[in-house]
């Protein structure tokens, strides 16, 4: 059962970039030359940007990489980042995490540790939030 619901969530999600493609397509048939592109339609494809990434999009979307990955960026988040505290585990007990940091920009970093050096992950999220800026 849980598969079904996961093939219909992304069967939903492929509904949705294709009805956004076909947006932009019907646009640019109806469309004089060098005319921009509706804020509409630049709202439409930053709204995809939660579940598709920025290249996947310019590509399916036909624009511009470096304009949609801005225009994505100057979006104010719906939801403020917010302060998570883990626990701390002493380093010889023997354990496994999996942590995920989403940026606004749709990146992921995705971390496993299993035991080991407790600083690891702080410095690897400390890197990554930067690279974003």
């Amino acid at each position: 059962m849980r598969e079904e619901n996961e093939e219909k969530t992304s069967s939903e999600l492929h509904a949705g970039l294709e009805q956004v493609r076909l947006r932009f397509e019907t646009w640019r048939r109806r469309r004089e030359k060098r005319t921009r592109i509706p804020d509409s339609l630049w709202a439409a494809a930053v709204d995809l940007s939660g579940s598709y990434s920025v290249g996947r999009l310019s590509k399916t979307l036909r624009v511009n990489h470096a304009a949609l990955k801005r225009r994505i960026r100057q979006r104010k988040p719906e939801m403020p980042a917010t302060f998570v505290e883990l626990p701390f585990f002493p380093a010889n007990m023997a354990s496994q995490c999996t942590v995920e940091i989403c940026r606004s920009d749709g990146a992921v970093l995705r971390m496993r540790f299993e035991g080991g050096n407790g600083s690891q992950p702080v410095e690897l999220g400390k890197a990554f939030w930067s690279s974003g800026s």
